[in-house]
């Protein structure tokens, strides 16, 4: 694999041994991820799928041959017209919550088991259920910081699911006033409550441009620009997230009434992005920098950047009609 702390090059090899269903392996890999970067949530959660999916291929599930390799209690009893005993399980590995739970039974104490519990029934939306499985494994742990990390996160995931019904509800009976309503005033406590666990892990991650990036993100959707402003600045030093972070800071700039440095950042992204890649930050951008330089009376500046959308969009916006206004003035 070349050099072996290469995250980048652990992360795609996690993922290649979770495609080829090695996940013994991927959940070695991606522990190792972890331990070289303990702000990378995302390869805790990879971790612990491998680890479920891996108990689930030990139940040889997935590897029954035919329809009979798989039959099911209640089916073999539907067949011979007889009913099953009430409580009676599968047998091993055709439920793996039936499996964990007995493998629970003989090692109570085992945190990694009550993680796997907790993933499975997340990955059921039976979030009460996860909630208790992962309460255990906190408790069991003595309060390991990383699983109450999964606990927030199982907490925002759900939070986040009761927004979507609550918005489907909305748009479903346009005219309830109340149902619009309750979904606004849940969205802003979701909002809310994702920058109380975004603020307190930023200061013990505070080399975690990502989340610095989300938690900008999150203050930008509520005008704090002088919270979101310093977050996008931090961000922009990461490549993978350099043009967004430039934007958006841009954007805050603009919404501040600091059109300067707007101008500043947004001209720092110009030679970062082509139309190819990023169509609608490519537009986006020189609009901006087109309504920034119109305002300064830098007109051929302005054509410039409204030509460049006009080349790749015709109908972008009201480009054409700023730019027949700009040749009406020059003329």
């Amino acid at each position: 694999m070349g050099e072996p702390d290469n995250v980048k090059l652990l992360r795609e090899f996690g993922h290649l041994l979770m495609d080829d269903r090695q996940f013994n392996e991927a959940a070695g890999i991606w522990s190792k991820v972890h331990k070289l970067d303990p702000t990378d949530g995302h390869a805790r959660q990879m971790m612990t799928a491998a680890q479920f999916e891996q108990t689930i291929k030990q139940g040889n599930f997935d590897e029954a041959q035919t329809t009979r390799d798989v039959m099911t209690d209640a089916e073999i009893s539907s067949r011979l017209g007889t009913k099953p005993k009430r409580g009676e399980a599968d047998a091993p590995g055709q439920d793996p919550e039936q499996d964990l739970l007995h493998q629970i039974r003989k090692d109570p104490k085992s945190v990694e088991l009550h993680q796997k519990l907790a993933h499975h029934y997340e990955t059921k939306e039976q979030f009460d259920k996860a909630y208790e499985a992962l309460e255990k494994a906190l408790e069991l742990s003595k309060g390991d910081r990383a699983i109450h990390e999964l606990v927030e996160d199982l907490e925002l995931k759900q939070k986040n699911k009761e927004l979507d019904n609550l918005k489907d509800a909305a748009r479903k009976d346009p005219d309830n006033e109340d149902a619009k309503k309750a979904h606004s005033r849940f969205a802003r406590k979701l909002l809310d409550r994702e920058i109380e666990i975004m603020a307190e892990r930023v200061l013990r991650y505070p080399q975690d441009k990502r989340l610095k990036y989300e938690l900008a993100r999150r203050y930008k959707r509520l005008n704090r620009w002088s919270d979101a402003i310093p977050l996008y600045q931090q961000a922009s030093l990461d490549p993978r997230l350099e043009v967004d972070a430039l934007v958006s800071l841009g954007n805050c700039f603009l919404k501040d009434n600091k059109p300067t440095l707007a101008k500043k950042q947004f001209l720092k992204v110009v030679p970062l992005i082509s139309y190819e890649d990023k169509p609608d930050r490519f537009k986006e951008v020189h609009y901006l920098l087109g309504r920034i330089l119109e305002k300064e009376q830098d007109m051929k500046s302005a054509e410039d950047h409204y030509g460049e959308i006009l080349a790749v969009d015709y109908d972008y916006r009201d480009v054409r009609d700023r730019l027949q206004g700009l040749d009406a003035k020059g003329d």
